[in-house]
């Protein structure tokens, strides 16, 4: 696979050559200014990184579960409404399962997966903040 940086060509079908050229947008004005010398080598590091991941299926698989697992007490807390101590309970397996309860898991988990309840959660909450 050719570098990152090296020319654009793209056709119907694939990807030959391509070009990034990194910019950054609205930190303090509006206006976009490209990426100069170490911040734009380490942007197109991080891209070329990613490209690995991407390529193989295993680290991808791996690299997911690593972000799953950051997320999970952000993510259950929100989604089960947790105060800070509970939220925090989340961080060991035995106190967890304190806070987890099986059966409120197993809804929440139908109601996330089932497409129809998914889709309704959806539109009463975009509803009720267009509301506000």
């Amino acid at each position: 696979m050719p570098a990152l940086n090296s020319t654009q060509r793209v056709n119907k079908y694939s990807v030959n050559n391509f070009s990034l050229i990194p910019y950054k947008q609205c930190e303090k004005e509006p206006k976009i200014e490209l990426i100069q010398d170490k911040q734009k080598e380490t942007f197109l590091n991080k891209i070329n990184d990613y490209s690995e991941i991407i390529k193989d299926s295993n680290l991808l698989e791996e690299k997911w579960m690593e972000f799953c697992d950051s997320r999970k007490q952000e993510y259950l807390s929100s989604l089960l409404s947790l105060g800070k101590f509970r939220k925090q309970s989340l961080k060991t397996e035995k106190l967890s399962k304190l806070v987890l309860k099986r059966k409120r898991l197993m809804s929440l988990l139908n109601l996330i997966r089932c497409e129809t309840h998914r889709d309704c959660i959806l539109n009463n909450i975009e509803k009720y903040l267009k509301k506000k």
